[in-house]
């Protein structure tokens, strides 16, 4: 039996050129020939830019196409070669390594290019309403708590402080003004995404909202949460937010007047009562997130500073009304 005739080609590899024997076959089906994968992979990473054999070449539509079709799940579910399957912690530090900086500043492919407008409008284009709705992969799931408390756990201080990638940066005059244009009646009117949604149509209304305590906005204020109450309250904090020390005229109207412990029913419950003036962005931010924590600050400013009280007494009024 005659031996089968065999070709021999270079590795194309360069740091490599090891001889390759292959059937002449395989030498007619491939463009590049290489004696290993480690040595296919170290011939990939080269070829980035001009270097890359499609550089500057597009596929046609229907080519394009062809490719969506063949690829269409293919590697989703249980065809997934990682289907069911986890990396060790182990691998993903390795992986975590191998990345890092890769493709971050003069690393990235991408630096220094922008691209032209009419790239934008084209990316633009193709994105509008690709993943909205019913055309969104997780439209009509929903996570599970305990799905949600992982994510929660795993980004908790994740991007705080010195881990934030801005952490330290300022932006320029220039690109603040350019992000403030570029907002400018973005999401106002028809253009805003609740435009037109109130009550039960609303997403984020009612028990749907992250805030939601169980609907104490609703409950009606006690019959001595009067105008002449909250006057006494601001005279006695000097017409001042305790928090950051904005006066009425900075505030652009009257201060708020804060519940310190949350409670409409103060006054009329027998129970501790504290109050504070804050300024329309400090008393948003009492009413989102820990409150307790809101608590515990404000009680102790009122303790430290205004000698644990908050307002003046009918009696105390009256007089500093007649000195006045």
């Amino acid at each position: 039996m005659s031996r089968k005739q065999k070709a021999i080609r270079l590795c194309d590899n360069v740091l490599c050129w090891n001889l390759i024997e292959q059937k002449p076959s395989a030498i007619s089906k491939a463009k590049h020939h290489f004696c290993s994968q480690k040595c296919h992979y170290a011939w990939l990473s080269e070829q980035i830019g001009e270097k890359a054999p499609h550089f500057g070449k597009r596929c046609s539509k229907e080519s394009r196409q062809k490719m969506s079709e063949a690829c269409k799940g293919k590697y989703c579910g249980k065809d997934n070669p990682m289907y069911g399957q986890h990396h060790s912690e182990e691998s993903r530090q390795k992986i975590s390594k191998s990345l890092k900086g890769k493709y971050c500043g003069r690393n990235s492919p991408m630096f220094g290019k922008r691209f032209s407008e009419e790239t934008r409008q084209k990316l633009s284009k193709a994105h509008k309403g690709k993943n909205c709705g019913k055309d969104h992969p997780n439209f009509g799931k929903h996570l599970s708590e305990e799905t949600k408390k992982k994510l929660s756990e795993s980004l908790k201080g994740k991007r705080c402080g010195e881990k934030n990638h801005n952490f330290g940066k300022h932006l320029p005059g220039e690109t603040r003004r350019k992000m403030s244009e570029s907002r400018i009646g973005r999401f106002c009117g028809e253009k805003n995404p609740m435009y037109g949604k109130t009550g039960e149509k609303s997403p984020i209304c009612g028990n749907k909202n992250g805030n939601w305590k169980g609907g104490i906005s609703f409950e009606p204020y006690c019959p001595k949460w009067t105008k002449e109450l909250k006057e006494r309250i601001r005279a006695y904090f000097n017409y001042e937010c305790i928090m950051c020390g904005k006066t009425t005229e900075e505030n652009g109207k009257n201060l708020s007047c804060h519940h310190v412990e949350y409670d409409k029913q103060a006054c009329c419950d027998g129970k501790l009562v504290h109050f504070a003036t804050l300024c329309m962005k400090c008393h948003t931010r009492t009413n989102h997130g820990n409150r307790q924590q809101w608590m515990d600050m404000i009680h102790r400013i009122i303790d430290e500073i205004y000698n644990s009280r908050s307002y003046y007494t009918k009696e105390e009024w009256k007089k500093l009304k007649e000195e006045n």
